[in-house]
């Protein structure tokens, strides 16, 4: 995309609203991670009011964001979800989130469609200690490294694989939920 993703305009709001969205609407704090220009993307997430992390070395990779916003939370549950994947139903999110309370040996939930693992992943105090701590850990590493401490749960939400990152992709999302 020529333009920085999370200040996108679809549907007359931005990217980062209609990624954030579902997450307020059960009650989540969101916490946003900019760095490559938090410039722009600062004013928005300050005025939707969500909590700002600003990865100093955004040039060390997503884990580094990760890493960044994940020291921001003290919440038990945290949603990991990257702002180029909008859409995700609340009711998903419930069900991860009951899903996860259901299995007390289970560490981080992964949902899919159609057998594909998406967004957003959702971490327990260990796997986020993990994460926060193991600086050689992506996501797909730390639940590699969580093994059956990972529950990856079948949703009917096509939204957990969506992945913006081209014009084209955002026109054929805008145009398939009708948000023109």
């Amino acid at each position: 995309m020529r333009r920085v993703k999370a200040t996108v305009r679809v549907g007359g709001q931005t990217l980062l609203d209609h990624a954030a969205r579902p997450f307020v609407s059960i009650g989540a704090r969101v916490v946003v991670v900019t760095g490559f220009f938090a410039e722009e993307v600062e004013p928005v997430c300050v005025a939707m009011g969500a909590v700002v992390a600003r990865n100093v070395a955004p040039h060390r990779g997503m884990a580094s964001s990760i890493r960044t916003g994940l020291r921001r939370v003290d919440e038990d549950v945290v949603f990991v979800h990257p702002v180029d994947c909008p859409g995700v139903k609340p009711v998903t999110l419930q069900f991860l989130l009951s899903v996860l309370a259901g299995f007390p040996d289970v560490h981080a939930a992964v949902p899919l469609y159609r057998g594909k693992g998406g967004h957003p992943v959702l971490l327990d105090r260990v796997a986020r200690h993990l994460m926060v701590h193991r600086r050689d850990l992506t996501l797909r590493d730390l639940l590699a490294a969580l093994g059956p401490g990972v529950v990856r749960v079948e949703t009917d939400d096509p939204s957990v694989l969506l992945d913006i990152d081209t014009e084209a992709d955002a026109r054929a999302w805008i145009s398939r939920f009708n948000l023109a």
